[in-house]
This record gives structure tokens, sequence and C-alpha cells, in this order.
């Protein structure tokens, strides 16, 4: 007889596994589905592991609110270790690599004179101020919805453009210019609020545990969803190892990802314009293992290339932030891999006694899910009460809500969604 579980939720990064774990508190009798296309839990916040065929992709910090909260979700069971002791580090420093060298700057500096002067020069620094003035008068309410080119008083040539335009696509902004004001001092803010780093994937096992030792939480990963279809109050889920039955469904993959086997017709009407009409921020990627270690920043920009470089314990990723594209031989695509390869040369010139292996390309189509044209901006705040959760079906994640932030997306779509569904 096929086996009806009590819930399914499809995805295992930060938002699936932690949904598991609350869930299996909450309903300890529920029988949980949790389906993985990955071979281990953690998504787009895992490190890298060769033995397991995993690469980082380098965007594994998350803000204080979301540790908290992880923290907090963590101490629902007194057996896990201290979250801290599962973290590396918090980043704290900022490079620019430039003529065969690193200067370095405190990380929490680098939306300033210092971040500007690192990048770009005195004459950025000295030129900043036209920076702050703009900011301060988004932050005070005045001209904040406008694109960012039609706020700024100064030129794109001024020194401190050419530093912002570099720091913008640290915060995962491919086109200042065309970016409201107050989106991109909120990205920034963003930025800063990120700075936990570690191995999530290991937090994403310690909150599934339980329920596996429990033999309530089924685990499934290398399963990857096809189709989806809900009829007498079930859902069947068509998939890579079979199909499963469910009462209830959890989406905890990002929409663009979702849409491509959860029929539209199926979708709340307030949410399924999010995949339909908006465009998420994609990143390119090198990943290299880390052989013999040397003293890095934290986090390094490498303003000749347009590249930023994420440095850990166990690998280096080099970035490129790029509009929504699909696939890795899309023209930007290829042409960024240029840049992440020279880019990659000039660390290994400039600091000689790193020594890396792997050479790992990947495209991440979905790297920031918070989409930044206006009109694009204004859907998403339509998102604000949440109506989207349901009792037979919810979503939860850094997309799903109204929030330019995304770990408060997701802090609060776990809460309503774990709401809806109790």
């Amino acid at each position: 007889m096929e086996q009806i579980y009590d819930i399914a939720i499809v995805g295992a990064g930060l938002a699936g596994s932690l949904m598991a774990s609350r869930l299996h508190e909450d309903h300890p009798e529920w029988q949980i589905l949790l389906l993985e296309k990955e071979p281990a839990p953690g998504g787009r916040l895992r490190a890298t592991d060769r033995k397991k065929g995993l690469w980082s992709y380098g965007l594994n910090a998350v803000s204080q609110e979301l540790y908290e909260f992880i923290d907090h979700s963590l101490r629902m069971n007194p057996e896990t270790p201290d979250l801290d002791d599962l973290l590396a580090h918090h980043r704290k420093s900022l490079g620019v690599l430039a003529a065969n060298k690193i200067s370095t700057t405190p990380l929490a500096e680098s939306f300033s004179e210092s971040g500007a002067r690192a990048i770009a020069g005195a004459a950025a620094a000295r030129d900043w101020t036209l920076i702050d003035e703009l900011a301060s008068r988004v932050k005070d309410g005045k001209k904040g919805e406008q694109a960012f080119a039609s706020s700024w008083k100064g030129t794109r040539k001024n020194p401190s453009a050419i530093a912002l335009e570099h720091l913008s696509r640290l915060y995962g902004i491919p086109d200042v210019w065309s970016t409201a004001a107050k989106d991109v001092v909120g990205k920034v803010d963003e930025f800063h609020k990120t700075a936990t780093i570690g191995h999530w994937e290991r937090v994403c096992e310690e909150f599934l545990q339980k329920g596996l030792n429990a033999e309530a939480i089924d685990f499934r990963t290398q399963c990857r969803i096809a189709d989806a279809s809900f009829n007498e109050d079930q859902w069947q889920l068509t998939s890579t190892q079979g199909s499963f039955v469910s009462k209830r469904l959890v989406v905890a993959q990002n929409p663009w990802d979702a849409i491509q086997w959860l029929p539209k017709q199926l979708w709340p009407s307030k949410l399924v314009s999010v995949p339909s009409k908006a465009k998420p921020v994609s990143v390119v990627l090198l990943t290299d293992e880390i052989e013999t270690k040397a003293d890095l920043p934290d986090v390094i920009i490498v303003p000749a290339e347009g590249v930023q470089i994420f440095v850990d314990d166990s690998s280096i990723t080099m970035q490129a932030t790029l509009s929504f594209e699909l696939t890795l031989s899309a023209p930007e695509v290829v042409k960024a891999v240029k840049r992440l390869r020279r880019a990659r040369k000039k660390l290994l010139a400039a600091v000689p006694e790193l020594k890396v292996d792997g050479d790992h390309i990947a495209l991440l189509p979905v790297a920031w899910s918070q989409p930044l044209a206006p009109s694009e901006r204004k859907m998403m705040a339509k998102l604000q009460d949440y109506g989207f959760q349901g009792d037979q079906l919810v979503f939860c994640g850094d997309a799903y809500g109204p929030h330019l932030q995304g770990d408060q997306n997701l802090i609060e779509s776990a809460i309503k969604a774990c709401e809806a569904l109790s």
C-alpha cells in the first residue's frame, strides 16, 4: 500500500531543514517527507566538500536576526550543540586587489570614505560626500523611489561613483544606476547585517537529526521533482525517485525553481506573479579548494575585473554578479567566466604562498531572490500580509515576503507557514 505522508517539503536548504525541524517539534506524530535535489542539505549556504561533490557558492553569510532565529530553533532540541560550535567566524575584513597587491580595510567600513579610498583612491574618498548626502536624503524619505541615476548629483565618472559600482556588485546589485536609490541603501544595510559564515550544512543536519532518529523524517537526497498535482485533498509528487503522496506541501525552493514543477494554477494568485514577472539576480562562480592557506581578507574586490572573491576556511570563490541568466552558454556568462579566471590569476600572483585546486565553474541563476526593478519591488510589497500561506500549501524562503533583506523573509515565512499548517 502506498504511504501517505502528513507533509512533504521540497528543498533541504536552510529553509526546508528548519521547517522540517519545527514541524517535527510541533507535530511529532507526523510523517515528514523531505526531498532534496543535491547530495546533501545546505542549499546555497553550503561549504565546499569535494568528497560529496559539493562546492561553495560563497554566499554563506547570514544576518544576526537569522542567526538568532536559527539558534532559538536549535535550542528546541536540548541534544543539539551550540550554534557557535558549528560555525567558522564573522566576516570582518575587505581587501582590494590592484597592482599586484591587496590593501585591506574593515569590512564594516566598505561603504565609506575608507572603502572608497581602497577601491578608487584618494579622489574617491574626497568625493564620497556625494554618496553620503544621497544616502542621508533617502533615509529621510526623500526621492528614494527614483532610480539611483535620477537621484545622483554627480556624473558616472565621479571617482566615488566608480567605487560605488564595484561595491554594488558585492551587495548583489548588477546595475546600480537603474536600481531605486532606497533599494541601493537597503542592500548596503543588508550586506552589513549578513556577516556570520560557517558550515551551514552541518546546521541543517542538526535540524534533521532528531526527526531522523525518531523515524519521523524520510530524507531523500538527489531527488529532483518533475511535477506536482493536487486531487482529493492530496498532493501527488513525481520525482526522479518515483511518486510520493502527501496531505500537505511545503515549497522551500525559490519561486523560479518551483515554477518548473508546480503548475501555475496551483499557486496562490498573489504569489504566482513573482516567478512569472520578476527576475532575480544571478552570479557566475569559480570555486577552488584551498590546499595551502595564506593570510587573506574575508572578502576581496578585484576592480579591474569587476569580480568579488569570498574566502572561507576551505575554499575561495570568485564571483561575478549579473542580471538574470539561465545557462552557462549565455554570452554574458561566458564573458564573466573569463573575468573570473583573470581575477584568480591575479590573486595567485599577488599571494604566491596560496595554493588552490578545483576550478569549479557554476551559474547560480537565483543568487539573490529579491528583484530590484522598481515595479517588481512594488509587487513584492504586496506579499506583506503573507496571505499566500494556506493549510495545505505553504512557501518558505528568502524570496517569500516583502522585505529587501532575504533573511527577514525567511524568518517570517517560516513562522507564518508553521502557523498556517497548525
